[in-house]
């Protein structure tokens, strides 16, 4: 396996010669001592969980830092306690720092129907966004294109560090792939398609979000793309239909990144089942739980899966998050066919 190190240099926390990258920052509230606001350590299943104050994260802005003391300030004079995350009780809980690269309108009068006092603070993490005033969406650049997204869309946080990811999956997508046609599945907005859709037949992206693929479809007018295609539902059905529709020896390569937990087994075991994709790139933001899906595609045949499975060729960090522990991992499977399953694959394929 080879593995290789990609690190964006970067200057306290930000990207050199580069703009600032959007971040959001969940600052959680802690009784210990004094009321504190600031990030959490430790864990519950393992009997501690504290919060720090951020003042000594260099890869916090000193915004967010001000965002958080003040709010710290005034947690501390509320008589509310609180939240206790074991028992269920209190009020304070978290608050949510964002910080992005968008071009913010100003407006010189704001409507008194734009103040609706507290409603944030009851309102279910789950219900859905109510619009007040201002664009629906914001939009963000990546790789010479432009996206739209909604405010339950996914996007990557650091955009110059992920044209860097971008790139080197381009490069392992190969060469000559003027009739290959690209999966991806957990697409999201559609940045990762549209940004191969120039060097490839088709892109056809998988999204369960429905709003996401909104924003995908129109990402993709925006750009004047015409050979990416959109779908919203469940990547284990999509991905079968798209199969039966496609010409037999058309090449496909799968690309994805799935949320933190990875894909469900039975998407793992419809990829499988796709005797045409031999090619197939994992963008994991979590490695530690995303580890039974890379088993499941390197799994041998058996009486459940027949079809060949996939070897791991190259896995390579790119860190996206400086100064923490965390980075995507990118990792490229190849159809293994020096399996038993390869010389029924062979016949089939030819």
């Amino acid at each position: 396996m080879h593995v290789v190190g990609i690190r964006v240099l970067t200057e306290n926390g930000i990207c050199a010669c580069c703009s600032p990258c959007v971040t959001v920052h969940t600052l959680h509230v802690s009784s210990c001592a004094a009321k504190t606001v600031g990030f959490r350590l430790g864990s519950y299943k393992e009997g501690y969980s504290g919060v720090v104050e951020p003042s000594e994260c260099i890869h916090i802005s000193e915004k967010a830092k001000t965002i958080a003391k003040a709010f710290q300030t005034y947690v501390r004079q509320s008589p509310l306690p609180v939240y206790d995350l074991c028992f269920h009780t209190g009020y304070w809980q978290n608050t949510d720092c964002s910080k992005l690269l968008v071009r913010q309108r100003c407006y010189a009068h704001i409507p008194l129907s734009a103040n609706q006092p507290h409603k944030g603070c009851w309102r279910n993490a789950e219900a859905p966004f109510v619009h007040i005033m201002g664009e629906k969406h914001i939009y963000e650049e990546l790789c010479g294109l432009r996206f739209r997204i909604s405010p339950d869309s996914f996007f990557q946080v650091n955009t110059k560090a992920t044209e860097k990811l971008f790139d080197l999956l381009k490069e392992w997508c190969g060469d000559h792939l003027d009739e290959t046609v690209v999966l991806d599945i957990c697409c999201g907005t559609g940045a990762l398609g549209l940004c191969l859709a120039q060097s490839v037949k088709r892109v056809i992206g998988v999204e369960i979000i429905e709003n996401a693929v909104e924003d995908a479809k129109a990402n993709a007018q925006l750009n004047g793309v015409t050979n990416a295609q959109f779908v919203c539902g469940k990547a284990e059905d999509i991905i079968v239909d798209v199969f039966k529709n496609m010409p037999r020896k058309t090449k496909i390569i799968g690309i994805m990144d799935p949320p933190r937990a990875g894909l469900h087994q039975s998407v793992l075991h419809a990829i499988r089942k796709s005797r045409r994709m031999d090619k197939l790139i994992y963008v994991s933001c979590n490695p530690s739980a995303a580890f039974v899906n890379f088993l499941d595609l390197c799994r041998p045949t058996s009486k459940r899966i027949k079809t060949a499975p996939f070897r791991l060729v190259k896995a390579v960090p790119v860190d996206l998050f400086p100064h923490t522990k965390h980075c995507e991992l990118l990792l490229l499977f190849e159809r293994d066919m020096t399996s038993v399953d390869a010389a029924k694959f062979y016949k089939w394929y030819y």
